[in-house]
């Protein structure tokens, strides 16, 4: 029989793991399910295929990044970032034992939404 975790040890593990095996970026093409901005800009991304959804994850775009990120992207799509927009971003993939996986977002870049 395996060891009983309590869920917070269950979920450190995994973050253990998922930090210390994975790169510290990736590119990952995504659309924009929706889109909250409060100083930071939170997202729920999709990966969609014949139009249902076959993925699903939260992001963040920390409130220090987000100001220039968003108006780059702007300047050079010009759109704001919104519901439905299919962008290509730099993100960091980080596990908190509370709240679970999440993107943060590093960059994003404009040339693949034009």
């Amino acid at each position: 029989m395996s060891e009983v975790l309590s869920l917070f040890e269950l979920n450190n593990l995994i973050r253990n793991v998922i930090e210390g095996s994975l790169p510290d970026t990736f590119l990952v093409t995504a659309e924009i399910a929706s889109c909250n901005v409060k100083n930071h800009c939170y997202m729920t991304l999709v990966d969609k295929a014949d139009g249902q959804i076959r993925a699903e994850t939260g992001a963040v775009i920390w409130a220090d990044r987000y100001r220039s990120i968003a108006r780059t992207f702007e300047r050079q799509t010009g759109t704001a970032l919104a519901k439905g927009i299919k962008i290509l971003i730099e993100a960091e993939v980080s596990f908190h034992e509370r709240y679970g996986l999440k993107l943060n977002i590093i960059n994003i870049d404009p040339s693949y939404t034009i």
